[in-house]
């Protein structure tokens, strides 16, 4: 499932410096569900990005999903846009799971799962801070 994964990183460029809103989107979208077995530094480093990053990427994903519209009389849940972007890596994933390797998605869950204490009190207190420490020495 992890090279699944990794392939659409390279095939779409995630990884790359691109700031284009679909590839913010889809990185957005992957940082959320690899999350699930993944800790903040290994989602990072599969994409190029600090822990940070992918914190607010899925803090943005969560805010996108829980976003509600009304049309013609129906109520929709999710923006949209990023809806309409994410769909296909949502039908892939959706795809991945139903023919998924067992094997794959126990070893990600071991890995996430052997992150130690101190590494996740690490994650969480660098989570609170509201001060970012490449922002030290800049003019206000």
């Amino acid at each position: 499932m992890l090279e699944k994964i990794k392939e659409w990183i390279e095939r779409d460029g995630l990884d790359g410096p691109s700031q284009r809103i679909d590839l913010v989107y889809k990185r957005n979208y992957l940082f959320s569900i690899l999350r699930e077995n993944m800790t903040l530094q290994e989602i990072g480093r599969l994409f190029n990005r600090r822990h940070s990053l992918v914190i607010h990427g899925i803090k943005t994903h969560e805010k996108m999903m829980s976003e509600t519209y009304e049309y013609n009389g129906m109520e929709i849940k999710g923006n949209l846009a990023y809806l309409s972007v994410i769909n296909e890596f949502k039908k892939e994933y959706d795809n991945l799971l139903s023919n998924g390797d067992e094997h794959q998605q126990t070893v990600l869950r071991v890995n996430r799962d052997s992150a130690t204490e101190d590494q996740r009190g690490q994650i969480a207190a660098d989570s609170g801070t509201s001060e970012s420490p490449y922002s030290k020495g800049c003019a206000k």
